[in-house]
């Protein structure tokens, strides 16, 4: 059985692809199928994303003729994930080693529909980590709480997180039953399907 299908668009990601997929590949979860978008690269990311095909068959590669954007190249990926659960990473993220299977465990335990987790942010310049700021009460209480729903945190559920996609693992068949979609436009393609899936689901974990 495939837990997680990890999905990646992708357009002229050379300088961070390799770090990304290295620490995909690496994950302790080994059931995962790692679903790679490519966005009509003007680069070497087509050329990068066939050494990993060919050396690991969890890799499946699709492309876009033209250059759609993210939420196009997320909505396909979606189309084609055969995981229990999904997560939308970008070229320029990488997972820690543990991560894929703590979200799963505890997903599971839970029977959530999403499970959102922390993130750092690495800063290019000075070449540090730092900690991406949520307030460290209120998430403190949610850990503790292991599952809640959306009209339990109603007054801040819209403001406690950001409204990206990749720190957060979304039950596929939730998604795809409840027909959330990403938007596709140029830019902020992913609020909608965030905050969308937020306010509907009946179950999440922190």
């Amino acid at each position: 059985m495939i837990k997680i299908s990890v999905i990646i668009p992708i357009y002229n990601g050379e300088s961070y692809l390799q770090e990304c997929l290295d620490s995909i590949c690496n994950q302790s979860l080994h059931e995962i199928e790692i679903i790679c978008i490519n966005d009509a690269s003007k680069d070497s990311t087509l050329s990068i994303l066939n050494k990993y095909h060919k050396k690991d068959n969890r890799f499946i590669i699709l492309s876009n003729k033209s250059n759609l954007g993210a939420g196009a190249s997320r909505n396909l990926g979606l189309d084609n994930a055969k995981g229990k659960y999904v997560i939308f990473l970008d070229a320029d993220d990488v997972f820690e080693q543990e991560m894929l299977q703590e979200i799963y465990q505890r997903a599971e335990n839970y029977h959530a529909e999403i499970c959102v987790f922390r993130e750092d942010q690495f800063c290019e310049d000075i070449q540090e980590y730092r900690y991406e700021p949520y307030s460290p009460s209120i998430a403190k209480d949610l850990e503790h709480r292991g599952v809640f729903s959306p009209v339990e945190i109603k007054d801040f559920l819209f403001n406690l997180w950001n409204g990206w996609a990749w720190d957060k693992l979304f039950q596929r068949e939730f998604i795809l039953n409840n027909a959330i979609r990403f938007q596709e436009i140029s830019s902020s393609e992913d609020g909608f399907f965030v905050h969308a899936a937020l306010s509907i689901a009946k179950r999440i974990t922190y």
